[in-house]
């Protein structure tokens, strides 16, 4: 078989970082309630006990994601018509409103897409703002009715990331989450990135929001990965600079121990290790790419995300295997 050269390995397509959508977690780390039985058959207390233990628990831990995923389990746009009937029924009651708000967005995320904003069509740009506005005055809705959970706030500035608010307009909701669960993990991940540059912020402002809200958090939690984020955003803002990672830069360093100190508290997070493979790949580390292509095996598709194609990823693994030796 014959490699490419040092130049020649680090082409586009092998560069698979692409700006991702994910405002919070790249994955949801609890798995997904099935709640289709329960609207079905109208069973929303246990609907809501289930809700209440969620943010009993989130409220003790922003970094527990049990909430997150009883919403996403439960914000399905194919559940919306039952949803619609528990609002009726319960109309004083914030969650079924949440979640038609949440189900509403993520509709909207199919037209708009993980690609760049401007390689969107006129068509599918339209349809998603709408979405946005449905979602957004069923999100208003339910703060008005419940402004003690943390999720409808992080939907808002989820959207306000979309459609470019200010800081002074996202800060406020930004504090609601966080009052209603200190360190939510959702919302500190989607307020990093309005500072991000490749989200109209700036290099400084999201290095001191980092600093402020996830280098202090506890080794090995998810939140700390928003720093691996934070250079991956930077790394983005210069075409991909194959120096960046390379050799003992501080952002390798910084990156490798962030991935380190998670991967060790939670080895079978295939996303997170799909992830760090791509940014050592990048970065030409192939000892680090290979101990993490040889755990994926060939599940290339851990996390989209990172590996778009099957055979970008199979390709980085050959190529890590070689210079690996």
């Amino acid at each position: 078989m014959n490699f490419p050269t040092a130049k020649e390995r680090l082409r586009p397509l092998l560069l698979m970082a692409l700006l991702t959508l994910a405002t919070g977690p790249l994955f949801a780390k609890s798995l997904l309630p099935d709640c289709k039985k329960d609207l079905t058959q109208a069973n929303y207390p246990a609907l809501m006990a289930q809700f209440n233990a969620d943010l009993a628990k989130v409220k003790q831990d922003g970094c527990n994601t049990d909430l997150q995923a009883f919403y996403e389990g439960l914000a399905k746009w194919e559940y919306v018509k039952e949803l619609q009937n528990w609002a009726r029924l319960e109309p004083k009651n914030h969650v079924p409103w949440t979640a038609i708000g949440m189900a509403c967005l993520s509709e909207g995320d199919k037209y708009r897409g993980t690609d760049y904003i401007k390689t969107v069509s006129k068509a599918d740009l339209k349809v998603f703002y709408q979405c946005l506005d449905s979602a957004k005055s069923y999100l208003d809705r339910a703060t008005q009715l419940n402004p003690d959970d943390p999720e409808p706030y992080t939907a808002l500035l989820e959207i306000g990331l979309h459609e470019g608010w200010s800081t002074g307009h996202m800060e406020p909701f930004f504090q609601k989450a966080l009052q209603s669960a200190p360190g939510y993990e959702s919302a500190v991940w989607t307020m990093g990135l309005h500072h991000s540059p490749l989200w109209g912020g700036s290099d400084h402002r999201m290095n001191q929001f980092v600093s402020e809200y996830c280098r202090t958090a506890p080794k090995g939690s998810y939140l700390r990965l928003l720093v691996v984020r934070y250079h991956e955003e930077i790394w983005k803002t210069r075409n991909c600079d194959r120096n960046y990672f390379a050799g003992d830069s501080r952002p390798w360093r910084e990156v490798k121990q962030e991935f380190e100190d998670y991967l060790a508290i939670h080895p079978d997070d295939l996303s997170t290790r799909s992830w760090y493979s791509s940014l050592a790949f990048s970065g030409e580390h192939f000892v680090e790419a290979k101990q993490q292509f040889d755990v994926l095996g060939d599940r290339w598709d851990a996390n989209s995300s990172h590996w778009l194609t099957q055979q970008g990823y199979m390709t980085a693994k050959r190529i890590a295997n070689h210079f690996a030796r």
